[in-house]
């Protein structure tokens, strides 16, 4: 609760729903939703002269500036921020309401000899491969799109050079806005030089476009008819059309 983004959702659910290409390697970009954030917390700067430049037990992150300043740093410990995970070597986090806020997967729990699938999700014994965002698609069953070796079971989402890793910031292109719908389409296509563009727009979002407005073009020669109709049927219309002095009025304007 002391965590500032404590309580912040959008579009229905805790954290934002971020867009990010896959490993910062292009093609087809994921909206989905931003669970939590892996941070360094102890590093070391690497033998930059070894092959092997970090110690055995460490985590060798390459885009990660190093106490030299220079790139490609060594991380020993990671931290969770928001939850009670500080300085540990692999990431464990039960998102049950206690550890952390509760996610539910939306699954039934069950058990084998050797597994156990809880109804919420669970981070287990995680050793990130470098600091970044965990994140998931709000329809996956908690199947995080860091793989299996986040959580169990989980197929992961997969780029060119295989599964993705922590969302670092600069692979995200944005964060997901309410929109009405379909008119997002319109943003892509207006947005300049900055814009992802429409190249990955299916054509039915764009048949829906064309729908929506033509139903707004629509909608006022609809509702001007169906107004109209009513007027005409309104009893105050017809004792208007009925009334003698009325007519003899109109009759003396015409003259």
């Amino acid at each position: 609760p002391s965590n500032i983004a404590h309580g912040y959702e959008q579009h229905g659910m805790a954290g934002d729903v971020i867009i990010y290409s896959k490993n910062g390697e292009g093609g087809t970009p994921i909206i989905h939703r931003a669970i939590m954030r892996v941070v360094a917390e102890q590093t070391v700067a690497p033998d930059r002269a070894s092959t092997t430049p970090c110690p055995e037990e460490a985590t060798y992150d390459e885009v990660r500036i190093a106490e030299d300043g220079m790139p490609g740093s060594c991380v020993l410990t990671w931290s969770v921020p928001g939850t009670s995970v500080k300085n540990v070597v692999n990431v464990t986090v039960h998102f049950d309401g206690t550890d952390a806020a509760y996610y539910d997967c939306k699954r039934p729990a069950h058990s084998g000899a050797n597994y156990v699938v809880e109804p919420y999700l669970v981070v287990w014994q995680w050793a990130p491969s470098h600091e970044g965002m965990l994140t998931l698609g709000d329809n996956n069953k908690c199947s995080v799109d860091q793989g299996a070796g986040v959580t169990n079971g989980s197929a992961g989402v997969h780029s060119p050079s295989g599964v993705v890793g922590p969302i670092r910031n600069d692979w995200v292109i944005g964060v997901a806005g309410g929109e009405i719908p379909w008119l997002g389409t319109v943003k892509l296509m207006v947005g300049g030089p900055n814009s992802y563009g429409t190249r990955d727009v299916p054509l039915i979002s764009f048949l829906a476009l064309a729908a929506v407005i033509g139903g707004v073009v629509a909608a006022p020669l609809a509702t001007e008819s169906v107004f109209r109709w009513w007027l005409n049927r309104s009893p105050e219309m017809k004792d208007y059309v009925e009334d003698p002095a009325q007519e003899k009025v109109a009759d003396f304007e015409s003259e």
